[in-house]
């Protein structure tokens, strides 16, 4: 990995939220780094992912790419209202489970729960 004190620092950035778009990278870091554009982060987290450095997965807002600080394959639950996506475990027989129900293999690092935490702040139910 090459070691840009920008990359340092949005690896970082990464780490703390565990789950962050882009854009909200681009957010964060511009109090340190007024002048840094939207293609560097990408460049920065494009070369983060391919060397697996971070992880990926997809908001349950829009569907955008989210980077996750855990590279390693996991399942994912996102909530809905507020698009919080968080790592879960799931017991090995549940994923068997989920997989002859759908009649396919489950690749752990896709599979995305969505629902309604139970303490989520912008569902008005």
């Amino acid at each position: 990995m090459r070691k840009t004190l920008q990359t340092t620092v949005v690896l970082e950035i990464i780490k703390q939220a565990g789950h962050i778009t882009n854009a909200a990278i681009l957010d964060r870091i511009r109090v340190e780094f007024p002048d840094l554009s939207a293609t560097t982060i990408h460049r920065i987290t494009k070369r983060l992912v391919e060397e697996r450095i971070i992880g990926m997965t997809r908001s349950p807002l829009d569907g955008s790419a989210m980077l996750d600080a855990n590279p390693q394959p996991h399942f994912h639950f996102a909530c809905e209202p507020c698009g919080k996506v968080e790592d879960i475990s799931l017991p090995l027989e549940t994923v068997h489970q989920i997989q002859n129900a759908v009649g396919t293999a489950i690749v752990e690092d896709t599979l995305l729960i969505s629902g309604i935490k139970h303490n989520c702040h912008n569902y008005l139910g």
